[in-house]
């Protein structure tokens, strides 16, 4: 009988431990079930009790008692700091100059003067500064003002040539909700104008922001943001995604037609629509909204009711001519749209969506 026992343990799948005993010229297999290795080592003890420091264990009497009776280094728990929750932060682009994702803005030459010129000239229009005024304050703000978690800042984005008696009427509708903040840039690009203030955002919470974006006629649900906290709390470990509200209402009235009135389901469209990006400065901007479920992590809710979509003729998917039902719409009496505003979105009730085809503040 040798004097000694060699064994070696090393790390093999589950359930199969390593382990190897040599009595003289005979070998254990080396991939043994845990009760088999303690049954056999046991012979060998037993066999043995004269070798210095070893007494022969009791035979388990289970696989749970066999594995129990293999000695492992404890394991050591792994601290990891708590997270702190993102800011959120919505963002609204409002007769901003320069390249962004709408028609005409999207090409190379976007920053041209020239060219920005020319969309000057389209976006500050008495007529049509006079419609997106009223839509930003009935329709978009009003949405921001009903929010039932009031924690989170929206920032209006807008440019320095916007003309100052329109400058005046939108610091002033800016001004009467707390949760508001008006950028003025000179900058053509909006993620460069947005950069300084989600980087400060980040250095604040540890962490990127949670960015929703919401067009200056659109609204959101009264309880958006309190859903949006809900579910970031629910994937806090997620370094980047995106999250879409698909459910909704929608207005379309193109020209003198009369208003029709829809029901949504939208996954990613651009109302209704957050995302946490890995890098700190970046802005939900620089995707296409409809793109973000093929570049990321994403999720959607489909029960909450998400947003409420405007399409008129100072809308920008009018610029190449009045467009056809989008796909996700289905049609709704006036009636049921009526009650539908009055439990969903009860701070746009009794508008008359008539208005969004004639001048506002104009005789018709």
């Amino acid at each position: 009988m040798p004097k000694s026992i060699a064994m070696s343990v090393e790390n093999n799948p589950p359930n199969a431990m390593p382990v190897s005993f040599r009595t003289g010229s005979f070998r254990l297999s080396p991939f043994l079930s845990p009760m088999r290795v303690a049954a056999r080592r046991n012979r060998r003890l037993t066999a043995a009790p004269h070798i210095k420091g070893l007494t022969p264990p009791r035979k388990p009497r289970s696989f749970a008692a066999a594995g129990a009776s293999i000695s492992l280094p404890p394991v050591q728990p792994t601290r990891t700091k708590p997270l702190k929750e993102s800011q959120i932060i919505g963002i609204c682009r409002f007769a901003f100059l320069g390249r962004g994702d709408w028609v005409g803005m999207r090409r190379p030459d976007a920053h041209d003067a020239a060219r920005l010129d020319e969309q000057a000239e389209w976006l500050f229009h008495p007529d049509r500064m006079m419609r997106r005024l009223f839509t930003l304050e009935r329709i978009c703000l009003a949405s921001i003002a009903a929010q039932t978690d009031r924690d989170f800042r929206f920032l209006v984005l807008t440019s320095t040539r916007l003309p100052a008696s329109h400058l005046q009427r939108l610091e002033a509708l800016c001004e009467r909700i707390p949760q508001v903040e008006l950028l003025v840039t000179a900058e053509t690009d909006a993620g460069q104008a947005l950069r300084p203030t989600l980087l400060q955002a980040a250095r604040e919470s540890d962490r990127p922001a949670l960015q929703f974006r919401l067009d200056d006629d659109d609204a959101v649900a009264p309880d958006f943001v309190a859903n949006l906290r809900r579910i970031e709390r629910g994937v806090q470990g997620l370094p980047r995604y995106a999250l879409s509200f698909p459910r909704g209402l929608s207005v379309i009235c193109y020209g003198t037609e009369p208003p029709s009135f829809w029901k949504t389901r939208r996954p990613f469209t651009g109302a209704a629509l957050a995302v946490r990006l890995t890098e700190p400065g970046r802005s939900i901007f620089a995707f296409n909204h409809f793109d973000l479920p093929r570049r990321m992590i994403s999720i959607t809710e489909p029960d909450a009711m998400g947003h409420f979509v405007t399409r008129w003729d100072m809308a920008d998917s009018a610029r190449r001519g009045v467009p056809g039902i989008p796909w996700g719409y289905d049609p709704l009496p006036p009636e049921e749209f009526r009650k539908a505003v009055a439990a969903d979105f009860p701070f746009l009730s009794g508008m008359d969506w008539g208005q969004l085809g004639r001048a506002i503040g104009r005789p018709e």
